[in-house]
């Protein structure tokens, strides 16, 4: 009604937009440690709607087709999914008219393979031919995934003996919209060798305060024990007593030990031949039977006599000259070495 009381009746015609298009589909691989999600690029199916529509359009995606037609909350580009493993979203196209149409894209994810677990083993030279098993640490069930190792194999683990590096590619597959599609992981294995040691070692320093040096060879990582005592890292002993002591060295990968006799020279201070059964004899500890380090020990009395002499097969001087017991005192000996070396030195004998 106008200020002048006139009236005018118009028609109006209301048009609604029911533009839709066929429904659009966007497959990816799960992102690592995700599951079930994924990252989702927008842009192709963009360029086909603008295309499909023509006069640059404006598309945006929402998570409803009620924000799509109301156009609020426009999901941003790449989208991760809110939903696990599928989900479905709106794109709104729109134009100087207003909203041109929808469109409803179905999103789907595939799991990439994922793996837990050691991916270093030891593999024992001293145990060839015998096998050790490289396990995949596959995550979930293997009924939708395929396994492709590096030497061939198609199992889910290998058998192997020999050191080297293995290649592991699993595949997950689906199907979706009658198409297959397929992601994959790959995980690779260090096969380190290890194996027992060859032992030997030397001794330096003074006699009867001797240093011991294990010498260890083998490709192993090795810890070092006296006695059955506790293992240490480093190869070195000291303070050794005189006689036999049981080395034993231990690979530290797993793969077993290896013990030897160790033999410290010494010379006692004394002994007391009374027939009581205790240092009856004056004898040298620590002469190695198979491989003897002396070959004889001279003892004298104080006037440079010679009384005594020792060799690999005596039993040690019980204190008498010529079956004569000689009487308590100092005493002195001369220790010639196979390489030439002599030692000297001197003891007591107690009646």
């Amino acid at each position: 009604m106008s200020d002048y009381g006139c009236v005018g009746v118009a028609e109006v015609t209301l048009k609604t937009t029911t533009n839709t298009v066929s429904d659009f589909f966007l497959v990816n691989c799960s992102t690592a440690g995700t599951p079930g999600f994924a990252s989702f690029n927008f842009s192709e199916i963009t360029l086909e709607l603008e295309a499909l529509f023509g006069n640059n359009p404006e598309v945006t995606y929402h998570l409803s087709y009620n924000e799509a037609i109301s156009q609020t909350n426009p999901l941003p580009n790449p989208f991760i999914n809110t939903q696990a493993n599928t989900q479905t979203i709106y794109a709104r196209i729109s134009g100087d008219r207003g909203c041109l149409g929808t469109a409803r894209i179905k999103l789907s994810v595939v799991n990439t393979p994922e793996f837990e677990g050691e991916e270093t083993y030891f593999y024992c030279l001293n145990t060839y031919p015998s096998t050790i098993t490289i396990d995949p640490g596959f995550i979930g069930t293997i009924s939708d995934a395929t396994f492709n190792w590096s030497n061939g194999e198609t199992t889910p683990s290998i058998e192997v003996n020999e050191p080297g590096t293995y290649t592991l590619t699993v595949t997950r597959s689906k199907t979706i919209n009658n198409e297959e599609y397929s992601c994959s992981n790959t995980r690779t294995f260090t096969v380190l060798p290890s194996e027992t040691a060859q032992l030997t070692y030397e001794l330096t320093g003074n006699i009867g305060n001797p240093i011991l040096t294990v010498i260890a060879e083998g490709t192993g990582s090795y810890s070092y024990s006296l006695d059955n005592g506790p293992y240490q890292q480093s190869p070195v002993f000291e303070n050794l007593s005189p006689g036999e002591h049981l080395l034993t060295v231990k690979d530290i990968n797993g793969c077993g030990s290896t013990t030897i006799t160790v033999y410290i020279l010494g010379f006692p201070n004394f002994f007391t031949p009374n027939n009581d059964g205790y240092h009856d004899t004056w004898q040298i500890a620590g002469q190695n039977p198979d491989s003897p380090q002396l070959q004889r020990i001279e003892i004298y009395d104080r006037f440079s006599k010679l009384l005594y002499v020792l060799n690999k097969n005596s039993n040690g001087w019980n204190g008498t000259y010529n079956g004569t017991p000689m009487p308590s005192s100092d005493y002195w000996f001369k220790a010639i070495f196979k390489n030439g070396m002599t030692y000297r030195g001197h003891f007591t004998l107690k009646r």
